[in-house]
This record gives structure tokens, sequence and C-alpha cells, in this order.
């Protein structure tokens, strides 16, 4: 599934990415299973699974996705059960779990700027009649939290082979200031979808 979905999420690979914005009733994120799935909601709903596959992230229940979007705090800690303890970050070899890191963040930051140029040409074309509008909006959302979820992941498993060694640490740190990049720009494209879709019509958009 690894390989399938990479090449899904590498497709494109800009630069963009961030916190998140609550659309307006969001209760719902689900469409109609007749709704046609546009690029922005299959490439979001992509990320969301590579996230939840490679065990960056854990599957959030709705109440932890929306306090994430609220105040962007989880209610969960990343402990060794989760993504540390998939790489045995504490225990296997330093390099090892270094190589694996740099991987993976290298991984969640160009998905996520491929998911944020969808958002980006979602934008540019946009209607207001468009069915499942709401659900497109929110999907990009959905991925954004993955990315922060994913960071605050990799940030703990760093920390953790950092007590054992220095050699590598350096290059990871660095690799998550661009993916900090990455999600700072997808914050600012999740602005505008919201502002965009709270600028609808009453009843123009379907959800």
């Amino acid at each position: 599934m690894r390989s399938v979905l990479i090449s899904l999420c590498v497709l494109s690979l800009p630069v963009g990415c961030a916190t998140v914005s609550m659309v307006p009733g969001t209760a719902s994120l689900g469409g109609a299973a007749s709704e046609e799935q546009t690029d922005l909601r299959e490439a979001a709903k992509d990320y969301v699974e590579l996230s939840e596959s490679e065990d960056w992230v854990q599957r959030a229940s709705l109440l932890g996705f929306a306090r994430l979007l609220v105040d962007g705090v989880s209610g969960e800690n990343e402990t060794e059960t989760g993504y540390s303890g998939a790489i045995h970050a504490s225990t296997a070899d330093p390099q090892q779990v270094i190589m694996r890191l740099s991987a993976d963040i290298d991984l969640a930051r160009n998905g996520l700027a491929g998911v944020t140029d969808y958002a980006d040409a979602f934008i540019e074309t946009m209607s207001p009649e468009a069915q499942g509008l709401r659900t497109d909006v929110t999907s990009y959302e959905r991925a954004l939290v993955a990315a922060q979820k994913s960071r605050r992941s990799f940030a703990d498993a760093l920390t953790r082979v950092a007590e054992r060694t220095d050699e590598g640490v350096a290059g990871v740190d660095g690799k998550l200031a661009e993916f900090d990049a990455v999600i700072d720009e997808a914050r600012k494209t999740a602005d505008i979808l919201a502002d965009l879709y709270a600028s609808v019509p009453t009843g123009a958009a379907v959800s």
C-alpha cells in the first residue's frame, strides 16, 4: 500500500501548508455515495490514509478532530506505542531510526504539498453549486490535521533517538523545519477555503 500511496501523494510537489480553520456546519464529514469524488477530495483522503497506514497518526475520533481544529492540541499523548513505538525510536539502531525519520518526514511534507496544490487548483475553479462542496473543504482540513499530528509524532521520535545519539539529529531537525513551512502555507490555504465557503449564499452549495 505504501508504494501506491507514495506515488499518489508525490504526483505534485509544490510547497505550502499548516493548521486549520473550522468550516461552518462540519458535523458531517462525508458526502453522499453518489457524489463525484473531486481530485482534492481523493488526494486528501489518500494523504490521511497514508498517515494512518505508516503509523504517523492514530485513527482519531470526531471529538479529537474537532478539538484539534479549535485549539491545535491533540487530546492524545504520542507515546512509544504510537509512531515512536512503531519505529522503536528508543531501542533500535539510532542511525536506522534517523534514516526512517528522514524518509517519513520527506514523504509527509511532499504529500501535504501535493494536496495543497490540488486545494489551490480547487480554489480557482470551485463553484457554489458544486455537489459536496463542504465535503471537499473539510477533506482538506482533515489532511492538514493529519499533517500536524504526524509532525508531532516525528518530533517525539526525534527527541527519543536524540537521547542516544547526536549524529544525524540536526539534519532531521532541519527537515522538520521544512515540514513546518509547508504546514504554515497549508494553514493559509485552509483559511482561504473556509472564507470562500462561508461566502457562498445560504442554500447555494450542496453539502
